[in-house]
């Protein structure tokens, strides 16, 4: 009982790491992806082209 005991103190707090690991890289991706989106709706913004306004708004 106490090798199951030894195995779970170790294994919880590396898979809890992991996890926070994950969550990290996970908001950094989508921080970047929103971060690009915004640039193409400004561009879409400044743009005066309606075809390619059109286009950058719907994200084609």
């Amino acid at each position: 009982m106490k090798k199951h005991q030894g195995i779970l103190i170790k294994t919880i707090p590396a898979v809890v790491g992991i996890g926070f690991a994950w969550l990290g890289t996970t908001l950094i991706k989508n921080e970047k992806r929103l971060l690009i989106r915004r640039l193409e709706l400004e561009e879409a913004l400044v743009t005066k082209s309606n075809k390619l306004r059109k286009k950058l708004l719907l994200g084609g």
